[in-house]
């Protein structure tokens, strides 16, 4: 994993890894790398997708990475189940 981690040029890394490792939320990881919050989407897009061909390469698993994080807010409950 470490091996297709260094192919990627050092700002779509960077996104990548303050996106999908420390969870920093889009606007602040944008803030972080002075870039605009659509271009850390992209970025970290075009990352994953890059991770997704190099582990077909390197043979490693790396498909976890398109599958979104999953979000819940602390504020809303689940509905009741009837």
């Amino acid at each position: 994993m470490l091996e297709a981690l260094e192919c990627l040029n050092q700002v779509d890394r960077a996104a990548l890894v303050l996106r999908d490792v420390e969870q920093v939320p889009v606007a602040d990881a944008a803030s972080i790398l002075e870039i605009p919050a659509a271009e850390i989407r992209e970025r970290v897009h075009r990352a994953r997708i890059s991770l997704v061909h190099q582990g077909a390469v390197l043979g490693s698993t790396v498909s976890w990475l398109l599958t979104p994080l999953p979000f819940v807010s602390p504020a809303v409950s689940s509905p009741a189940k009837k």
